[in-house]
């Protein structure tokens, strides 16, 4: 109830402050870096491909705009407002509906039991918008509550492992399904 308290009152503020648009301009990359050089945290790059709703056809040129918290759980100066975050990137999926990002592992807010995550907004066309969540395995926050919701396609959580690669920069998989309008 706490988590959906803060999600809510998040959601709120963004409607009464000025928001960064969610959707990629039409020649967005679909391959960014978010985090610039020197942003404290562990790096992480996550990868992923965009399917239909049969999730085995690749969309190409879907919209995918992320954003997440800086490594002490702020989106942007010191506070937990996600309108206008400053760690953000706009995607579009290449010919074979594939994305990738790097970045850092994002905090959990400060103060709150809310677990680490990464946002998405997921756009394309005759298809429904999806937005959701990243959350992280491990994270101590990851309630059974948001584990057991993670299982649903229709979540707004995918449960997601960051695991180091021989460089010890963590890698994570998210692949997307969409459904027709």
């Amino acid at each position: 109830m706490k988590l959906c308290s803060v999600l809510l009152v998040l959601a709120m503020a963004s409607v009464c402050n000025g928001q960064a648009p969610k959707i990629a301009p039409a020649d967005a990359p679909s391959m960014i870096v978010i985090a610039p050089q020197g942003e404290p945290g562990e790096s992480l790059i996550v990868t992923g491909r965009v399917f239909g709703p049969d999730n085995a056809t690749p969309l190409k040129g879907v919209s995918i705009y992320v954003y997440h918290t800086d490594i002490r759980g702020y989106y942007s100066a010191e506070t937990t407002n996600s309108s206008n975050p400053r760690l953000r990137g706009y995607i579009r999926t290449d010919d074979q509906g594939r994305y990738e990002y790097r970045t850092i592992k994002p905090g959990p807010y400060p103060q709150a039991r809310v677990p680490a995550h990464i946002h998405y907004v997921v756009s394309a066309p005759g298809y429904r918008e999806k937005v959701f969540e990243i959350v992280f395995e491990g994270d101590p926050f990851i309630s059974s509550d948001i584990r057991e919701k993670a299982k649903s396609e229709e979540s707004m959580f995918s449960l997601r492992a960051a695991r180091p690669d021989d460089k010890g920069v963590l890698r994570c998989v998210q692949d997307i399904r969409l459904k027709k309008e």
